[in-house]
């Protein structure tokens, strides 16, 4: 999985359009994803969008 040019991850399993993949979620959040050169979005599951928000919160408290 690509965000980009740089990698983002790299999917374990799929079947009819969808698919489970490991993410570096620095780099898929709000990237344009492609597998294989075809278009892809990353689904975050409800019990993990609490702690990635607050991660990307912590994130961006360094940048101005």
């Amino acid at each position: 999985m690509l965000a980009g040019d740089l990698r983002a991850g790299q999917v374990l399993s799929g079947g009819e359009g969808r698919a489970f993949a490991l993410l570096r979620l620095d780099r898929a959040l709000g990237a344009a994803l492609t597998v294989d050169g075809r278009p892809a979005r990353a689904e975050i599951p409800a019990w993990m969008a609490a702690a990635v928000d607050a991660a990307a919160a912590h994130a961006g408290e360094g940048q101005a």
